[in-house]
């Protein structure tokens, strides 16, 4: 056995303890709170219905569901995967935050991309869409939840990559007048006070 042989069975190995690891603590999550997407722990315990600043974790626990059908080709999680993707549908409306891909591209794009169904495309292209409707042109830039000022930072650091063609792919459905209509730069919520800051100001 060379060194390289060993070093890549050592690694995959590594591998599937994790990938076993997360099945266990993924099947007593879901298990022990069904249909919740818990976020941070008090004292230890996930905290159920808690209080967040935003709202848009709730993709990464279908998103792991859905690596592990990946990896295990086991119904049981793809089952959970698509019931868990299922429970955030009603988001691909959602106007009060601009984080839809987080949401939507780990359950139901890796979904589509393993089914090829146009209906659960629908989906994702509704979310898109959602999205693109914080698209500003003037500017050029998606805003964040924060204020409509506040992605101005994106036009520097997105000019040219995927991120910009991603902004200026949903102009068509960005209309001025269904903006939110969010003014400042600053977070009020007690917890998470926040001031977004954009180069040159």
């Amino acid at each position: 056995m060379t060194q390289h042989t060993k070093v890549s069975t050592d690694r995959a190995q590594r591998y599937s303890l994790a990938m076993e690891f997360a099945g266990q603590q993924l099947r007593h999550l879901i298990e022990a709170y069904p249909d919740s997407f818990p976020m941070y722990t008090l004292a230890g315990k996930w905290v159920i219905g808690g209080e967040t600043w935003t709202n848009w974790c709730e993709g990464f626990l279908g998103g792991q569901l859905w690596l592990l059908y990946g990896y295990t080709g086991d119904p049981y999680w793809r089952d959970q995967a698509e019931h868990y993707s299922r429970l955030i549908e009603h988001r691909k409306t959602d106007r009060s935050v601009h984080d839809l891909g987080f949401l939507f591209w780990p359950t139901w794009k890796r979904w589509y991309d393993l089914t090829r169904d146009e209906a659960i495309n629908a989906v994702v292209i509704e979310a898109g869409r959602t999205l693109a409707l914080r698209f500003k042109e003037r500017g050029g830039y998606l805003c964040s939840f924060v204020a409509a000022e506040s992605g101005a930072a994106l036009r520097k650091l997105s000019r040219g990559d995927s991120g910009q063609r991603h902004a200026r792919s949903g102009k068509a459905h960005a209309r001025p007048e269904q903006q939110p209509a969010v003014s400042g730069l600053r977070s009020t919520h007690p917890r998470y006070p926040y001031r977004a800051r954009i180069p040159g100001h």
